[in-house]
């Protein structure tokens, strides 16, 4: 983004601090590496505008796509928020797949997951080519994210055939087991809150993970993930056990709301509390139906030692 474009996007604006720090830090974006002056160019002719909030907590920043509107925190520092701008602004220009009700809960999870690894390996991307004039951002990402940021400098030193730097960041976001469940907790609470209003459409839609990295893994027009595959595969598709039951029963209650089977969650691994991970389960039969006939059978059967013998009768006898 040049320094005219920057200029005509606050003429006509007061001399706020807060307004001439984003202008500043947009600037230190742009001449500091080009990946983050391609992304903040198409988020700005998406029509994308960039404040600053107090009422952020401790994110550093977020998008709200209804607004069109990036927030950071003032709270931090600019290096701290120069890779989250970028961050911040790959969102904006995403063709990600949003929380809907009408997707399955695999597809919602996966798809949501992956459009915060799309950003999170961008962001690392445009970090990285801050290094040389701006250490200090290279520096907080790196600490922040040790990961991600080990798997895009591996692969842009020692290259190889079959692995992009971007790709490799992107799969390296989903080792983070913690930082994975804080967004896969996002999507069950979007669940569990539209379930009753979502109507006959809910959880309709099937989309596999290829589908989702074809349309959101792009750097330009080409894709920067060789392995299409990548997020059907374990590594991508593991949760953790709370999260595997909360699932579940959101999958148990649209079959009795709306008789509607979600077999998607046949395609998920759960993170044991040892640290194990096995295949989800495959019993499509839903758990409190289980435990409901469970139930009924142990109380048939205390009934019937509780009867005295002379109150049993053969099968096929009547009683007075």
């Amino acid at each position: 983004m040049t320094e005219e474009k920057l200029s005509s996007k606050f003429q006509g604006q007061s001399a706020d601090p807060s307004e001439l720090r984003m202008k500043n830090l947009m600037q230190r974006v742009c001449d500091n590496s080009q990946i983050g002056a391609e992304i903040l160019s198409a988020a700005t002719a998406r029509g994308c505008k960039y404040v600053f909030s107090d009422e952020l907590g401790s994110c550093l920043g977020t998008y709200f796509r209804d607004k069109k509107l990036i927030a950071l925190n003032p709270k931090y520092s600019d290096a701290a928020l120069a890779s989250t701008l970028v961050h911040e602004a790959r969102h904006a220009v995403q063709k990600a797949p949003l929380l809907s009700t009408e997707k399955s809960i695999c597809s919602l999870l996966t798809g949501w997951r992956a459009a915060e690894a799309d950003a999170m390996a961008f962001e690392c991307a445009a970090a990285y080519e801050m290094q040389d004039k701006d250490p200090e951002a290279w520096f907080h990402f790196k600490y922040s994210h040790k990961n991600v940021a080990l798997a895009y400098s591996r692969t842009k030193k020692e290259p190889s055939e079959g692995k992009t730097p971007l790709g490799e960041a992107f799969k390296a976001w989903f080792d983070d087991a913690s930082y994975v469940t804080r967004y896969d907790c996002e999507t069950v609470n979007f669940l569990e809150n539209n379930m009753h209003s979502a109507g006959w459409s809910f959880l309709r839609n099937d989309v596999s993970g290829k589908s989702i990295a074809f349309n959101l893994c792009r750097y330009g027009a080409s894709s920067y993930l060789p392995d299409a595959d990548f997020l059907d595969s374990k590594r991508a598709l593991t949760v953790d056990e709370e999260i595997a039951s909360r699932c579940r029963r959101v999958a148990d209650n649209a079959l009795l709301t709306y008789g509607r089977k979600d077999l998607s969650l046949t395609r998920l691994f759960v993170r044991s509390y040892d640290g194990t991970v096995r295949p989800a389960v495959r019993d499509d039969t839903p758990a409190h139906v289980v435990s409901r006939e469970k139930n009924r059978q142990e109380l048939n059967d205390a009934l019937r030692e509780a009867l005295p013998p002379w109150a049993m009768f053969k099968k096929g006898t009547k009683g007075r």
